[in-house]
């Protein structure tokens, strides 16, 4: 498989298990009359777990690599950055909502993270 086809595989495979969930979590709040506040928890928690593991991975980087392309490795380390926490957030949802284990799901959602890294350094 190349790795256009893996990139697309797999963030079409996050990203409809993430509106997945938030679509039965808008309906549940839509039932009960009002939208939960562990939403804009989540949301939050993403975005800010996203920026500082980017942040962290571009340091790393920077330390490894003699000659930074900047706007290259900002965008990767942004992009495994939102990717590693939107495992964290989404593992967290689900264990919030009752459907699996945390653990369990987080395994499931790291083993394509850490292919990705390893197409990225190929």
């Amino acid at each position: 498989m190349s790795r256009r086809w893996f990139l697309i595989i797999f963030w079409g495979v996050i990203i409809t298990n993430f509106l997945a969930v938030a679509i039965i979590w808008l309906t549940k709040s839509l039932e009960t009359g009002r939208i939960s506040p562990y939403l804009f928890f989540y949301l939050s928690l993403w975005l800010g777990t996203g920026g500082l593991f980017g942040y962290i991975g571009f340091k790393i980087r920077e330390k490894l690599v003699k000659k930074v392309k900047w706007p290259y490795f900002v965008g990767i380390s942004l992009r495994e950055g939102f990717l590693l926490a939107l495992v964290l957030v989404f593992s967290l949802i689900l264990g919030h909502l009752g459907k699996f284990c945390w653990w369990s799901f987080s395994i499931i959602l790291i083993i394509p993270v850490i292919a990705e890294i390893y197409f990225l350094y190929k």
